[in-house]
C-alpha cells in the first residue's frame, strides 16, 4: 500500500518514552445529518480500505442499519457511502481473499445454537453482499438467553485471527441465561461460517468492576506467541486483560489494564513489537505499549489533536452522558510503521440527531509509529 500518497499531511509530532509518533491531519470520511456513528475500518487483502458505520440510533435491532465506504489510497480520500446489507464488528478474511462480515444479530436455531447472516466482500470487489443464515455458531457451555426482541443476546466482536492449527479465532459476547453481567467467549472455526465455542474468556463472575461486565474486546497474537484479550466492563471504568498461551483453549484471570479505558478497544500487534490499542470515554485515545507485552501504556490524545487540526469542527468533552464522540474506534495497520485509526464526532451528543445546519461525522487520522533513542531498531 503507498502511505506515501501526495496530499497527507503530518500535523503533529508527539514523543513517547522510546517511541515517536507522527499524526496526519484528519482526513473526513462521510457526514450525515442523520445517524453516522460508531465507525470501523479493515483493509482488504487487495489493500482497499473500508469503513463501516451504523445509521441508527443506539440500541435499534435493524439488521441492515449500517452504511460503507471505500478508499483505495491508505485512507487519503472516500468514495461516496453505499448500503452495507447487514449489521457488523468483526471481520475476517478467507484464504481466497474474500471478507466475511460475521452478524451482530442471530437467531436460536434448535436447543441451543445461534444462526445469522453473513456479509461477503468478495476478493477485489466494492460491494458487500448478504448470505442468509450463512453463519452458525454451537458448544455452548451454558444455555443462551433468549429475549422476544433480539432473538438472542449473544453477537460477534473484535478481530479475528488464525491459530496455529490452521482454525479461525473470534469473540462473542453476550448473556447466558441466569446470567447478572455479560459473558465473553472464543470460538474457533475452519471455514469462516460454522463456529463452536471454545472457551469462556471472562464470564458475568468475574471479579473485575463494571455493571455491564466483559464485552467490547479486541484479541492480538503477542510476539512471544502468546494471545492477549482487551475488553470493556462498563463505560469510564478501565478495562479488563488476559492471556492465554494455548491459542485460546484456557486464559489467566482477568485483570484491570494499567490506564487505558472504557468502550470497544481495538488493538494492533505492530511488526517492531509495538502494541497500539485505541478507544476512549472520556475522549479519544490511542495508547502504545512499546514493550509489546500489554503491561506498560503511553497514551497519544487524539482527541486533542483533532481540535487542534479542526477547530471549526471540536469534538468537545461534556459531562454526563452528552459526549460529543462514542469513542468507539478501530485500528488498521497500512505498513510495519502506519497505522489509521478512525472515529466520530457527533456534536449533539448520545442518542440525539445534529442541530440543523450540522453533521454527524466520520473521521481517520494516519499515526507512523517508530522507535526512538536507545530502543530504536
Amino acid at each position: 500500500m503507498n502511505t506515501t500518497t501526495p496530499g497527507w499531511a503530518n500535523a503533529a509530532t508527539v514523543s513517547l518514552d522510546g517511541l515517536q509518533i507522527t499524526l496526519s491531519q484528519p482526513v473526513c470520511v462521510a457526514r450525515s445529518t442523520n445517524w453516522l456513528w460508531f465507525p470501523e475500518v479493515y483493509r482488504l487483502p487487495n489493500d482497499d480500505l473500508v469503513a463501516l458505520m451504523s445509521t441508527a440510533y443506539d440500541g435499534d435491532a435493524t439488521d441492515t442499519a449500517m452504511t460503507a465506504a471505500w478508499s483505495t489510497n491508505g485512507g487519503l480520500t472516500w468514495g461516496e457511502l453505499q448500503p452495507c446489507p447487514i449489521v457488523s464488528y468483526c471481520t475476517l478474511t478467507r484464504d481466497n481473499g474474500d471478507t466475511l462480515l460475521l452478524p451482530f444479530y442471530m437467531s436460536l436455531q434448535g436447543e441451543n445454537d445461534l444462526v445469522g447472516p453473513c456479509g461477503v466482500i468478495s476478493n477485489g470487489t466494492r460491494s458487500i453482499a448478504r448470505w442468509e443464515n450463512a453463519v452458525t455458531v454451537t458448544n455452548w457451555p451454558r444455555l443462551v438467553r433468549r429475549e422476544a426482541r433480539y432473538g438472542c443476546r449473544f453477537v460477534f466482536n473484535g478481530q479475528t485471527l488464525r491459530l496455529t492449527n490452521g482454525l479461525y479465532y473470534a469473540t462473542l459476547y453476550g448473556w447466558f441465561e441466569g446470567a447478572g453481567r455479560y459473558n465473553l467467549v472464543s470460538a474457533t472455526s475452519p471455514d469462516g461460517f460454522h463456529w463452536s465455542v471454545q472457551s469462556v474468556i471472562a464470564d458475568d463472575a468475574c471479579p473485575l468492576p463494571g455493571n455491564e461486565g466483559p464485552c467490547e474486546n479486541t484479541t492480538v497474537r503477542l510476539a512471544d506467541g502468546r494471545l492477549m484479550n482487551v475488553f470493556r466492563l462498563d463505560s469510564l471504568v478501565l478495562y479488563g486483560q488476559s492471556w492465554s498461551s494455548d491459542e485460546g483453549r484456557t486464559w489467566t484471570a482477568p485483570v484491570n489494564i494499567s490506564g487505558p479505558k472504557s468502550v470497544e478497544p481495538s488493538m494492533i500487534a505492530m511488526p517492531s513489537g509495538v502494541t497500539a490499542l485505541s478507544g476512549g470515554r472520556p475522549g479519544l485515545w490511542l495508547w502504545l505499549d512499546r514493550n509489546g507485552d500489554g503491561r506498560s501504556w503511553q497514551a497519544v490524545n487524539i482527541r486533542t489533536h483533532h481540535n487542534q487540526c479542526v477547530p471549526d469542527e471540536p469534538i468537545s468533552e461534556v459531562e454526563g452522558w452528552n459526549h460529543q464522540t462514542t469513542a468507539y474506534t478501530e485500528l488498521a495497520m497500512l505498513d510495519a510503521t502506519n497505522l489509521l485509526l478512525i472515529y466520530d464526532r457527533i456534536p449533539n451528543g448520545h442518542n440525539q440527531l445534529p442541530p440543523a445546519g450540522v453533521s454527524n461525522s466520520i473521521w481517520v487520522v494516519r499515526a507512523t509509529v517508530e522507535r526512538s533513542g536507545a530502543n530504536k531498531k
